[in-house]
């Protein structure tokens, strides 16, 4: 074989190959693609106590949930208004945890629920006064687990009863 076409050769070899990654690169073009994953993640902590009494009686030492509907009762012939306060707690020195107000005029009920968690208790007070100058009289009741009352004749006048839910 002479040079000439030996040199023929390569160059259509070369020319072949080149030619083959060029339409390579330009008929099939390749893609790069990036793929970025964003991924939240929350921490969540989590704690528990165990509480065990051991001198101390429970109530004072271990935290009870507590929820008690009670109804609030008044009887009365003319008008009046009723306000009420629930705590945490034995009495009124506790957490505030409901409150509201009522009007009305002759009888009525509302339920009232107080709860929340506490190591002791919960606590129901509520005052209503006559709203007239009327010798009648206003009995305001709390129940249930029993039944508490307080009542007025004055004229204008008001009553208060409180009911405590209390370990002992």
């Amino acid at each position: 074989m002479n040079t000439k076409n030996l040199m023929l050769g390569v160059f259509i070899i070369l020319t072949v190959v080149f030619a083959s990654l060029a339409a390579g690169e330009y008929v099939s073009p390749q893609v790069i693609t990036t793929t970025t994953t964003a991924t939240a993640y929350t921490k969540a902590t989590s704690s528990s106590t165990t509480c065990t009494y051991t001198t101390m009686p429970q109530a004072i030492e271990c935290p009870h949930f507590f929820n008690q509907t009670y109804t609030i009762s008044v009887s009365c012939t003319g008008p009046w208004g009723v306000n009420y306060q629930g705590y945490l707690g034995a009495g009124e020195s506790g957490q505030l945890v409901e409150s509201g107000s009522f009007y009305g005029h002759g009888p009525a009920t509302k339920s009232v629920t107080v709860s929340g968690i506490d190591s002791y208790g919960i606590t129901l007070c509520t005052e209503a006064q006559k709203l007239d100058a009327s010798s009648s009289t206003l009995i305001l009741r709390i129940l249930p687990p029993v039944n508490v009352m307080n009542q007025t004749s004055l004229a204008f006048g008001t009553t208060k009863t409180c009911l405590a839910d209390v370990i002992i």
